[in-house]
């Protein structure tokens, strides 16, 4: 009977020691990643306040732009508080504010409705107008990089790369001219001369540039007739 009461008191003693140890892992477990969880919660609530704030911009904008439109037709009869006045009752609807004015004003509602069509028409073409230009400004070319031209002439069989002239920005003597195989793209190699890819500043056959950084010129061959 003493010998059961000591397995009892053994296995007791033993399963407190065990969840001590789970405890203070556990404890150990959630300190060591307690700043993290801290630091992406402060993430999350920064990153909500912020869509919040460009909300509350594009909207503040949005109205703004109203205010202007809504001066171009009433700035004549009302002054801008009445505008803005109105423009809040009609809950910043474009087509509210200009009715609301007109009754304020005594002004045909149907020319002020017609006028606020076109002004937004016209802002319309212009936003449109914008976005193709800004479309065609990326899509020009703006040149090669001096790596692309190097390879291009090294590996493309069409180009006779021992006719071709790099010419380099010295330190000391300002631009010079190599020999396009002299000209090393690794600095291991030995026995070339390495020169950085940002000291480049045209690669040239004969009197014929294929390419110069100053004008940021997109990399041609010399055309047939200049060949020759």
């Amino acid at each position: 009977q003493q010998q059961r009461k000591r397995a009892r008191s053994k296995r007791a003693l033993y399963f407190f020691s065990a969840s001590s140890t789970l405890i203070k892992n556990l404890q150990q477990t959630l300190n060591f990643y307690k700043p993290h969880f801290i630091t992406k919660f402060k993430e999350n609530n920064d990153d909500s306040k912020m869509k919040k704030q460009q909300k509350g911009t594009k909207q503040l904008s949005k109205n703004e732009q109203g205010m202007e439109i809504l001066q171009r037709l009433f700035s004549s009869h009302s002054n801008e508080e009445e505008i803005w006045q109105a423009f809040k009752f009609a809950q910043f609807s474009l087509e509210e504010s200009v009715k609301e004015l007109c009754k304020s004003t005594g002004l045909k509602k149907e020319t002020k409705l017609s006028e606020l069509e076109k002004i937004q028409q016209e802002l319309k073409d212009s936003k449109s107008n914008k976005q193709e230009e800004e479309v065609q400004e990326s899509s020009k070319p703006t040149g090669n990089m001096a790596e692309d031209v190097y390879n291009r002439i090294k590996w493309d069989a069409a180009f006779p790369a021992s006719e071709y002239v790099i010419g380099y920005e010295d330190r000391f003597d300002g631009v010079q001219e190599m020999p396009f195989g002299e000209f090393a793209d690794n600095r291991d190699l030995t026995g070339e001369i390495f020169i950085p890819w940002h000291r480049l500043r045209y690669f040239k056959r004969g009197n014929y540039v294929a390419w110069d950084r100053k004008s940021k010129t997109v990399f041609t061959p010399e055309p047939e007739e200049n060949s020759q």
